[in-house]
């Protein structure tokens, strides 16, 4: 997770450098403008698909999503304070999934949590094809819509028990995860983020925690 900035990256050119190659899937971390356009230093990464990474990470995200529905920290304290039945906990069955990052572990993740009965729904930045098929994987999605139109995004966010963070992190939606998207979501929704902690506005979520507004993280 070193930072390779400008300034790393040229004083690595006048040696030896040519390429940088991360091993797994973000590059947030590599200033690719200054390796490309400045010191011609190649920069590559490692994909999820057909690595074992994008399905390894979706059955922590099912792991995860799985925790939250359960309360399962509240029920493990419940245990050791030996009190039954509260809380409850929920089920993935018939709850309402959204996940934002139609990638490889977004992919993954779904077919995996298709199988608990959930309704699901997802999000991503390029448009979805026409064809309402081709690019679902087999998926039945119940909803679907680009992040760029708000109004649509919004109300998705504001259907679902559990959303799911699988999209990659640039400058671009950096703190994304904000003070008006935690307030869109249902009071009491979980949080599941097996993506970047840079997407999150810790302040805005630990606001949201305190508040009841979000459930689980």
């Amino acid at each position: 997770m070193t930072r390779l900035g400008p300034e790393l990256l040229e004083r690595g050119a006048q040696g030896r450098l040519k390429l940088v190659l991360q091993y797994g899937v973000g590059l947030e971390g590599v200033d690719i403008d200054a390796a490309s356009d400045r010191a011609r230093v190649r920069v590559a990464r490692i994909p999820s698909e057909k690595t074992g990474n994008a399905v390894s990470t979706a059955e922590m995200g099912v792991y995860l999503a799985l925790a939250a529905r359960r309360r399962h920290n509240q029920m493990q304290q419940s245990i050791a304070e030996r009190r039954l039945g509260s809380p409850t906990g929920g089920a993935l069955f018939e709850s309402s999934v959204l996940i934002v990052g139609w990638g490889a572990i977004g992919r993954a993740m779904a077919v995996r949590l298709q199988a608990f009965g959930c309704a699901l729904s997802a999000t991503k930045r390029s448009p979805w094809a026409a064809d309402g098929e081709s690019d679902r994987c087999g998926v039945s999605l119940h909803d679907v819509c680009t992040t760029s139109d708000t109004q649509a995004y919004h109300a998705l966010i504001g259907r679902a028990d559990v959303v799911c963070i699988c999209c990659t992190q640039d400058e671009s939606n950096k703190g994304m995860i904000n003070s008006e998207f935690l307030a869109a979501m249902k009071r009491g929704a979980a949080l599941v983020n097996v993506a970047r902690g840079g997407l999150f506005n810790h302040d805005d979520v630990l606001d949201a925690l305190n508040s009841g507004q979000l459930g689980y993280l």
